[in-house]
């Protein structure tokens, strides 16, 4: 016979068994339904009047005897006030039951009032474990159709126009052979900040952990970068690196990029480089990496024209400076700051204007240089001084360069060598004529000739 000890070791023994059993049995099952409760879309898009529609499920149905269950209601607010539900489930809710045989609940929405609502779905008992932190979908409700197709139309006017408006100086500096009187400080700025906005673009679009931060840093939020927003980065980036290039092939006169730009251009960099470094060892996150690409962006868009507007000041002139880039440039920004206003109109939600700073920022900088320039062109510098010095024009006064100067000096060498020659001959022929009206004649005829041959403002 067993000993009472024996027998007491024996019922604890399997005591003991059946709680780790017990134990290992719960989390399994914990195991088994994490991350299960989800909505099968994560943005429902619909205008006043119009209907739609999501699921809420559980992805591994409950074993019998299991019922998990949960609530549905908007975020932050007890109503949801841009839509109503059907009268089957309606919104918010509580006790829906998840069982074996209940896997799914469909919602039908139909839209009431313009704005937007986050529905959230939350267990309420969760002792099987189920992670409901992906449980959302996010609702937009449109006054119409009309205002979203407004804003499509005029968001691709300005994707076209401003990815086209960088063409124009490359194409006037082609053809000049020259970068006299553009300004090198612009075009390093220039290129800097769509470099760093390609990066800021492209790093929130396709990178899935940075994606993930910006969940943590903004939960339940729509990721504001869209696919032409990163097309229209890599191609700007692409075109004013083109012409960073010329400035550095082509004539440029005396013009060197000043210290201030040196200094700016350089210290943003290297400030990337460190950051970079603190990301690699994991002292920062890759999230604020990028968020500092964007802010460097819109500083270089508020500061970058001053260069420019402050040379085209010295020289009294817009010489070798396109016109037709700002044309390009304050339609784009126009129309990209009409989307932003369709946009928040449409939805009722202003708030959405300042969630793309960069763009917002770009667009108003863009516009109000550009008036800057309009009034240089045309008002301010409409009649730039038609006589310069050949110092004033190998500094920028001038698009002709070289060539202007080659037929200016030929004015004084040809022209007054045969006046010289010919008042020679009339004496010898005893003909009385004044040598200074001679010199003064043949004098205007070079000049005008070469005025007629040289294009000396280029726009």
């Amino acid at each position: 016979m067993l000993s009472s000890f024996s027998r007491l070791t024996i019922v604890w023994t399997q005591l003991l068994l059946l709680l780790l059993l017990v134990a290992i049995n719960g989390q399994q099952l914990q195991q088994q339904y994490k991350n299960s409760l989800i909505m099968n879309t994560k943005d429902v898009q619909i205008n006043v009047g119009d209907e739609g529609s999501f699921i809420l499920f559980i992805e591994k149905p409950p074993p019998t005897g299991l019922t998990v269950n949960v609530s549905i209601g908007c975020d932050g607010s007890d109503e949801c006030h841009t839509f109503t539900a059907d009268d089957n489930y309606t919104i918010p809710a509580n006790n829906l039951l998840f069982t074996s045989q209940t896997t799914e609940y469909r919602f039908r929405l139909r839209g009431l009032n313009p704005g937007h609502d986050v529905i959230v779905a939350t267990v309420v008992t969760n002792q099987s474990g189920v992670d409901d932190s992906d449980a959302f979908v996010r609702v937009r409700v449109g006054r119409s159709r009309g205002w979203a197709i407004a804003a499509d139309v005029v968001g691709w006017i300005y994707f076209l126009v401003w990815s086209a408006s960088f063409w124009p100086q490359n194409i006037t500096n082609w053809r000049r052979k020259s970068v006299i009187g553009f300004n090198l400080d612009f075009a390093a700025l220039n290129v800097t900040g769509f470099v760093f906005y390609t990066f800021y673009n492209s790093g929130l679009y396709f990178s899935t952990r940075v994606r993930e931060l910006y969940e943590i840093h903004i939960p339940r939020s729509e990721i504001p970068i869209q696919l032409n927003d990163v097309i229209y980065a890599i191609h700007a980036a692409a075109v004013t690196g083109i012409t960073l290039v010329q400035c550095y092939v082509y004539e440029r006169g005396d013009q060197r990029m000043s210290l201030l730009g040196k200094l700016f251009t350089g210290g943003v960099w290297s400030a990337a480089a460190v950051q970079l470094i603190l990301c690699l060892v994991g002292v920062e996150s890759w999230l604020t990496f990028l968020y500092y690409f964007s802010y460097v962006k819109l500083t270089v868009t508020s500061v970058k024209y001053i260069p420019q507007a402050y040379f085209n000041y010295k020289r009294k002139s817009t010489d070798g400076w396109s016109i037709a880039m700002i044309y390009m440039d304050i339609t784009g920004g126009v129309n990209g700051l009409l989307q932003m206003i369709f946009i928040a109109y449409n939805y009722d939600d202003w708030k959405t204007i300042f969630g793309n700073i960069a763009k917002f920022g770009l667009s108003i900088a863009s516009i109000s240089y550009d008036i800057l320039f309009f009034l240089q062109e045309y008002v301010f510098y409409r009649n730039p001084p038609k006589q310069e010095s050949t110092e004033t024009l190998a500094n920028g006064g001038g698009g002709g360069g070289n060539d202007y100067h080659r037929k200016v000096s030929g004015i004084s060498s040809a022209s007054i060598g045969s006046v010289m020659t010919q008042s020679g001959n009339d004496r010898l022929n005893g003909k009385r004529k004044s040598i200074v009206s001679i010199i003064s004649a043949k004098s205007m005829d070079g000049l005008r000739a070469a005025f007629s041959e040289q294009q000396f403002h280029v726009n």
